[in-house]
């Protein structure tokens, strides 16, 4: 796609297109949304990445995480609870997560993150 300008033409790459819409997507469904908004953003045969977008208070309920994965806050705070471990995460803080061990994850207020996943090297 090229978008003309008065100057010179600037080229935009369509992924980063697709990307955005993911997540403009994700804050429009959050306006009338009960709880979190989990949409892929790009995934492969060795990897995942993963937006989840929630409202002030909203939970993402306890499960386990298949892959070793790394959650970063874009905009916001949320509490990661792992066993009995609370930790808060703010704007651009991340987290591992450990495959495998129960954890949730509360909105202290309208967060975005982005989840990695990378499938473990199995030989």
């Amino acid at each position: 796609m090229v978008v003309t300008g008065l100057h010179k033409p600037i080229i935009k790459k369509r992924s980063k297109l697709i990307n955005m819409s993911v997540i403009k997507g994700i804050k429009k469904e959050l306006l009338s949304a009960s709880g979190p908004v989990v949409k892929k953003l790009h995934s492969n045969d060795n990897f995942k990445s993963i937006v989840i977008g929630f409202n002030k208070k909203s939970i993402l309920k306890e499960h386990t995480a298949l892959w070793p994965s790394k959650l970063t806050v874009m905009e916001g705070k949320v509490n990661f609870v792992q066993e009995d471990k609370n930790t808060l995460l703010n704007q651009y803080d991340t987290h591992d997560i450990e495959v495998g061990v129960l954890h949730h994850v509360e909105a202290e207020a309208d967060s975005l993150c982005l989840l990695t996943q990378s499938r473990p090297n199995v030989t």
